[in-house]
């Protein structure tokens, strides 16, 4: 590899994590508006702890009651992300059920 492709590459590594960084205020931004993503975002992590796995959690809300939580860094393994899914809803439907089908879970 070129010095100067290694320059791109860098740059282009800085720029990802600006914009990891910028995404991750804004979650917390949000978080701060609307209680229900402060929990999602502590459902999504206590599910993947519980289940042995750590991953960065998101949570976005459309501004009508429905939220998206996302989960990345999580392995490739289905039967993990399945106990991961079951562990999140059964908290929601449990602890929140006024959520019960607002929200997707995506990885």
């Amino acid at each position: 590899m070129s010095k100067k492709e290694s320059e791109i590459i860098s740059k282009l590594i800085k720029i990802a994590n600006q914009q990891q960084t910028i995404i991750l205020e804004l979650a917390k931004k949000a978080q701060l508006q609307d209680p229900n993503v402060g929990y999602l975002n502590r459902a999504a992590n206590l599910a993947a702890m519980n289940n042995n796995a750590q991953g960065k959690v998101v949570v976005n809300s459309d501004g009508d009651g429905n939220y998206t939580v996302q989960i990345s860094g999580i392995a490739g393994d289905n039967t993990l992300k399945q106990k991961i899914i079951d562990d999140f809803y059964h908290s929601i439907d449990s602890q929140k059920p006024e959520l019960t089908g607002k929200v997707n879970l995506l990885f």
